[in-house]
């Protein structure tokens, strides 16, 4: 079994050119491989990987991720250990995906308020890129600003997404779950129901709301509080009411008073 320190030997030639960090539930180490090429190799921790079903829900989340027909989201070039990453005697299992160069969505959040146009410009790029994700079949559940990368012209790649149920099923009640939520999630994914795209709607709500203003709109554990959007006017009183009236939609606790779809939010 591989340390923090020790990453499994995933790509022949690979070398690892930083620290290991914790990344939800992996550990993950940036790496350089023999064409040049940036990459994550990110292992399920060891306490996860000794449930037997986490395991292997792991696994199966990040073959289906691996197989999505999707342009901007960072591929996956291995995935072991091999011969079956679900074996219980083996080591934990990892992925090496590649690591898209440019700007991770949360540095660029970490200097907002945005201008209007660059916040308008970035929720538009967004909305676009989760309408190919839907369009694939795939539901986030939760856009975490740590797993997009914004490239030097301006287009969002998906980089750790997969990982919602898992959160899910490895909390062992539901005040954990909400402990441990992100301010990203919608309140629907945060109670373990069935979500839909709308979930992702919610989130790239929040995201705009952080753009625009500095900080979330709500705190993640706190979903009672969640029943009443602030008032987005009262805080950038220039903005669109337009785009007032779409960042509050898009952030309403019932999913069918948020627009349907990522593209309904690229059009407006």
């Amino acid at each position: 079994m591989s340390g923090e320190n020790a990453p499994p030997i995933a790509i022949p030639g690979q070398r690892v050119i930083g620290e290991p960090r914790r990344l939800r539930h992996e550990i993950a180490w940036p790496l350089e491989l023999p064409d040049g090429r940036r990459a994550v190799l990110a292992q399920l921790v060891p306490e996860l990987a000794a449930d037997v079903a986490l395991r292997r829900r792991w696994v199966v989340d990040m073959e289906r991720i691996a197989a999505l027909p999707v342009a901007r989201l960072a591929p996956t070039l291995a995935l072991g250990p091999q011969p079956d990453p679900r074996a219980p005697d083996a080591e934990p299992p990892w992925r090496v995906r590649f690591d898209p160069p440019g700007q991770p969505l949360a540095a660029r959040l970490e200097r907002a308020p945005l201008p209007v146009d660059e916040a308008i410009a970035l929720g538009a790029e967004l909305a676009d890129s989760l309408q190919s994700l839907h369009a694939a079949g795939a539901v986030l559940r939760d856009l975490d600003p740590r797993a997009i990368v914004i490239d030097d012209a301006g287009k969002a790649w998906f980089t750790d997404i997969g990982h919602a149920r898992l959160a899910i099923l490895s909390s062992r009640t539901a005040s954990s779950l909400l402990l441990e939520s992100s301010p990203y999630a919608a309140p629907e994914a945060l109670v373990g129901t069935i979500v839909d795209a709308r979930a992702d709607v919610y989130s790239l709500g929040v995201v705009l709301w952080r753009a625009l203003t500095g900080d979330v709109p709500f705190e993640a554990a706190l979903l009672a509080s969640r029943d009443e959007v602030p008032d987005l006017a009262a805080l950038r009183p220039e903005l669109p009411a337009a785009l007032v009236a779409l960042v509050t939609r898009c952030l309403a606790r019932d999913p069918e008073a948020r627009p349907p779809t990522a593209r309904d939010v690229a059009s407006a």
